[in-house]
């Protein structure tokens, strides 16, 4: 009788587990296109990478449908704000915007900050992206849904972060995971949170460093966004 229990239970499981996939892609990407439909919204991001020796600063977004977005930075004393739309950005440095494209590579915190802040995607963006690269979606106990990340998206994720971030140049990362969860009301994304981790080649041997993004959403349809006209100007002078 156990073994017949058991083996009911097993065929449950393999029975149910497309299924619950199905409905975690389909509850996931509902969302995301939802939120792309509204007129605007603000977003917060917030990245933790224990252990590392250096920290990475907040930023706070908002975007709206017309495909405009702006996005704030400040760390050390230094603000940053980059805008953006249809692949193009623009980045205040002092008093003048920039093309991103002419803005170089600098040295140090802040101008990591700028180039990754130059590179952020919106959270629609970004959700949508990272929802194709999901292995496995399910519904966790906390209700939120997601999964494990392809190994290849990890890599990437991770290659992408070291290269603004190394102390030392042609450092590599080996063995990266990383998984997605994303929390959904009234049929929309509230909450995301993004943990990649990976071995990075070190002179000594190797370091495990893990970063957690954790993003959140308010303000859905009655956030104001405002577009600096200097802005709009820059990024329309470098439409093809």
């Amino acid at each position: 009788m156990k073994t017949l229990i058991t083996q009911s239970l097993l065929l449950a499981v393999l029975t149910l587990g497309p299924t619950i996939g199905a409905q975690a892609q389909t509850t996931v990407a509902d969302a995301i296109a939802k939120l792309r439909e509204a007129q605007n919204y603000s977003w917060t991001k917030t990245t933790e990478t224990p252990g590392a020796p250096f920290s990475v600063a907040l930023v706070s977004g908002k975007a709206a449908k017309d495909g405009y977005a702006i996005q704030d930075s400040k760390a050390d004393g230094n603000s940053l704000q980059v805008v953006a739309k249809a692949g193009r950005a623009v980045a205040k440095v002092g008093a003048e915007w920039k093309a991103a494209a002419k803005l170089g590579s600098g040295k140090g915190k802040a101008s990591a900050n700028l180039s990754e802040l130059v590179v952020s995607r919106t959270p629609a963006d970004e959700l949508q992206a990272l929802a194709a690269k999901l292995v496995s979606p399910q519904q966790e106990a906390d209700g939120s849904w997601g999964g494990k990340l392809d190994d290849a998206e990890a890599t990437s994720i991770m290659s992408g972060f070291l290269k603004h971030r190394a102390p030392m140049p042609n450092m590599k990362i080996s063995s990266a995971s990383g998984s997605l969860r994303v929390w959904v009301k009234d049929g929309l994304p509230q909450k995301y949170v993004l943990t990649t981790s990976g071995s990075i080649s070190l002179p000594f041997g190797s370091k495990k460093l893990t970063r957690t993004v954790t993003v959140t959403i308010s303000e859905i349809g009655s956030a104001t966004v405002e577009i600096p006209a200097a802005a709009k100007e820059k990024l329309e002078a470098a439409a093809p």
